[in-house]
């Protein structure tokens, strides 16, 4: 089953970290206030245990740990709003971003994974060379960049 859009709630996620959440570890409710993902997704997810489920915390008795993702670098939105990697500041409704520029996929699913590779560059040396590796292997071999286009093509 299927939690209802506004269930997502940022505001209300704040609300249970603040009262679910064992004193010992109320400091996460400063690493997450920004968080707007995070929060939102704590609130649908335990409504989803409430109705689903049918369990019902006490309060103080979660301990809640926040941790981002692993082997990346994590970009705050302000920072993604002055480089304007996912959108224009002059004109919101431009393409002139970086997303813009590099999103030539061909499904929702490949916008997603650019736009969460933008946000959320890896940092792992051997990801960024394996990366270049296939690029560069794709630039130098135009032959090999077609027919590569054309087989995945067929799974669409």
């Amino acid at each position: 089953s299927t939690v209802q859009r506004k269930y997502f709630n940022e505001t209300k996620g704040l609300q249970y970290i603040r009262q679910l959440c064992v004193p010992e570890f109320n400091s996460i409710e400063m690493e997450v206030a920004s968080k707007y993902y995070a929060l939102a997704c704590t609130a649908a997810l335990l409504k989803y245990v409430e109705f689903i489920q049918n369990v019902v915390y006490a309060p103080n008795s979660l301990k809640i740990l926040f941790r981002g993702s692993e082997q990346c670098t994590m970009i705050d939105a302000s920072t993604a709003r002055n480089l304007e990697l996912l959108q224009n500041v002059r004109d919101p409704k431009s393409q002139h971003t970086l997303f813009g520029a590099m999103n030539f996929t061909k499904t929702a699913a490949g916008a997603r994974l650019t736009r969460a590779n933008i946000l959320q560059p890896p940092c792992d040396l051997e990801t960024i060379s394996m990366r270049l590796d296939c690029v560069a292997e794709l630039t130098d071999n135009e032959e090999l960049f077609y027919n590569l286009q054309s087989v995945v093509s067929r799974f669409l």
